[in-house]
């Protein structure tokens, strides 16, 4: 499984995890553009994303349509 987080304020941190069915929304929505796929496993770069600090919460996580499969790194 492969889990990349994603780091928000440097204190909040989001995983992709293994119930993500690779749908594409989270890529689709991301305003940043910084989701991609890469050897069939979404990847979030914590380079580009800031977490969504605009929002309520990040437009990923919101628009994922499995329960869980964005979460907090400290939900697994």
């Amino acid at each position: 499984m492969n889990v990349i987080d994603v780091h928000k304020g440097g204190n909040m941190s989001y995983q992709i995890g293994k119930r993500c069915v690779k749908c594409g929304i989270c890529e689709l929505t991301c305003p940043k553009e910084a989701i991609s796929i890469r050897n069939r496993n979404y990847y979030i770069e914590r380079s580009i994303c800031d977490g969504c600090d605009k929002y309520e919460k990040p437009i990923c996580k919101k628009v994922c349509p499995i329960k869980k499969a964005i979460v907090e790194k400290t939900e697994t």
